[in-house]
């Protein structure tokens, strides 16, 4: 029996989202019926990225974010079980899907290249594409999530890049919104052949039954599904945030950072609450379509120019973009007006993330001193989160005098990490990292 490996690498805003909800979801029947084995680790594969690609130049990634010993920890976890899961595989067809994985180094691929050649007769690489101006809009909204101001977007986009430049990796900073098509899959053409690269325009005209989950399953697994047929399940889904709450959520950004930098390294801020477009549409509901307002396209037209005639060229002008219309420039400075609104949901969020994290916290202590057992996933997602070490000495304490020496040790060596921020408590971490280690 001969085994494919199916690559679904994006890119982003290109849907990725409802595919991989909508086949994880029925992984079990595509599994049963049509012997697809679609990688269970999680819907979204993007982990893999970040695994690969610690110190990659693109945004901040794991070493920007966590001690080195929480990178190595999550590298060696992620990839032995990614090369477990493709070893045991008897699918005919296996499949990973991560639009991130699009952001791989070169190194990366060729690693992918290696597991894919051991264990598998043939592999494709699947990627969507979209109209550059139509991802501009959604991708600025999905900066404004991940914390990025417009002034920041606009910034990394066209004010310092020279024009009628292809993206190259060393070029390339968070956060920007330019589709970067040769960027992310030149590596993949040049590592598997363009014969091996798939590359699909987004657009509904071009996608089959207008619909990507269908294209997707036809085009890239060559299987027709009669979707109503299927149990239905919740498809979660990356929705738009209406105009008046992207642009509320985008003054917040300009009053709480996204991330602090403390000499050459990053830490997260955690107070970049992921409930906040839904805490801001409570408080001020519209049902205003986004609009990227204040934004030259002119010079974004130029900028993205020479990628554009490479998607052109590299699909033979089946995907041409270089003849779309530019819009207009919107401007509005109106929510330069909402500054009140904005303060006080930073306010509410400030204090609602403190809250939750005592309570994380006094919750997992409690437990140590009541229990032989404590609970691994919620002392993770606090550390994740952590972005000030005091919080952290007290849970180290709590694990420590309950008897858990080892995750107390992982506890106070981020807080200990953390110090770099506020050396207040440093020495307290030192002298208990040195107590629990000798232990």
């Amino acid at each position: 029996m001969t085994k494919e490996c199916i690559m679904h690498i994006g890119m982003p805003k290109t849907g990725s989202s409802s595919v991989q909800n909508f086949v994880f979801s029925h992984r079990k029947w595509f599994s049963e019926f049509h012997d697809v084995n679609y990688y269970s680790d999680r819907a979204n594969h993007s982990h893999l990225f970040a695994a690969l690609s610690p110190k990659n130049s693109y945004g901040l990634h794991l070493n920007a974010l966590y001690s080195d010993k929480e990178v190595e920890r999550f590298q060696s976890q992620t990839l032995e079980a990614f090369e477990t899961a493709v070893k045991q595989n008897k699918a005919k067809k296996f499949v990973i899907s991560g639009e991130d994985i699009s952001l791989c180094d070169l190194s990366a691929v060729k690693y992918f290249k290696t597991i894919t050649d051991e264990y598998f007769d043939n592999t494709r690489i699947i990627c969507y594409v979209r109209d550059p101006f139509l991802f501009a809009q959604s991708a600025c909204q999905q900066m404004f999530k991940n914390g990025a101001t417009l002034q920041q977007v606009i910034e990394n986009t066209y004010v310092k890049r020279p024009s009628n430049l292809i993206a190259k990796s060393e070029e390339v900073h968070w956060p920007n919104i330019l589709p970067l098509y040769s960027w992310r899959l030149d590596k993949f053409i040049k590592t598997y052949g363009r014969g091996k690269v798939f590359i699909r325009d987004f657009r509904k005209a071009s996608l089959i039954n207008q619909d990507v989950i269908d294209d997707f399953l036809e085009a890239a697994l060559n299987i027709k599904v009669d979707r109503r047929a299927l149990p239905k399940t919740p498809i979660a889904e990356n929705r738009s945030m209406d105009h008046n709450v992207a642009w509320t959520l985008e003054q917040i950004n300009r009053l709480q950072a996204r991330h602090i930098k403390i000499g050459q390294s990053y830490f997260n801020n955690p107070r970049r609450a992921e409930s906040l477009p839904s805490l801001i549409a409570k408080h001020a509901p519209s049902s205003k379509k986004f609009r990227l307002i204040n934004f030259d396209w002119k010079e974004y037209r130029k900028i993205i120019s020479p990628d554009l005639e490479w998607l052109k060229d590299i699909t033979n002008s089946e995907i041409d973009y270089t003849k779309l219309s530019i819009p207009k420039l919107d401007v509005d400075d109106s929510f330069d007006e909402n500054a009140s609104l904005a303060n006080l949901l930073n306010e509410v969020a400030l204090d609602s993330e403190k809250r939750a994290e005592n309570q994380s916290i006094t919750g997992v202590i409690n437990r140590a001193r009541l229990h032989t057992e404590i609970d691994q996933n919620q002392i993770d997602r606090i550390l994740k989160n952590a972005s000030l070490p005091s919080p952290l000495l007290r849970l180290a304490n709590g694990l420590k005098h309950s008897g858990f020496s080892e995750a107390a040790l992982r506890v106070a060596e981020k807080g200990l990490y953390l110090c770099e921020i506020d050396p207040e408590k440093k020495d307290q971490f030192q002298e208990l990292v040195r107590v629990l280690s000798a232990s």
